[in-house]
């Protein structure tokens, strides 16, 4: 998003470009990418927690309750793309590329209690293409 300001007749800035940018991005996301968070990233990453069976464990509780807390922190897909969290919509695409190249999403112990929250190569594919976009 960097340069994204331009200046036109009389030297003022807009930013056009960067909003028609959001927007097509953020039409790509809800079409192909929002399905795929929502079913394998929402329930640490947005409001929209699907608790398992085993959080009224009191001990459990606590551990689920302190992972969704970071992870909204780091990225909250509440809200459709530019996301919620503590960076920059150039950050959080950064950090979506790298979670999803180096497949280190979701937790380990997420994946222990919940077979197939994996992304798949499809899903991948679909989530880096509209990153690079």
């Amino acid at each position: 998003f960097s340069g994204a300001l331009s200046a036109h007749e009389g030297g003022h800035q807009q930013a056009a470009p960067l909003v028609q940018s959001t927007v097509q991005i953020n039409e790509r996301y809800l079409t192909t990418v929002r399905p795929i968070f929502r079913q394998k990233c929402f329930d640490c990453h947005s409001d929209q927690t699907r608790y398992p069976w085993y959080y009224k464990v009191p001990v459990v509780q606590g551990m689920i309750d302190d992972d969704i807390d970071e992870g909204r922190r780091h990225l909250d897909l509440s809200r459709d793309f530019p996301f919620g969290g503590r960076y920059t919509p150039a950050e959080q695409l950064d950090a979506i590329r790298h979670v999803v190249r180096k497949n280190k999403m979701p937790l380990k112990r997420y994946r222990l209690f919940h077979p197939g929250s994996g992304l798949t190569p499809e899903e991948k594919t679909i989530i880096l293409e509209w990153v690079e976009q």
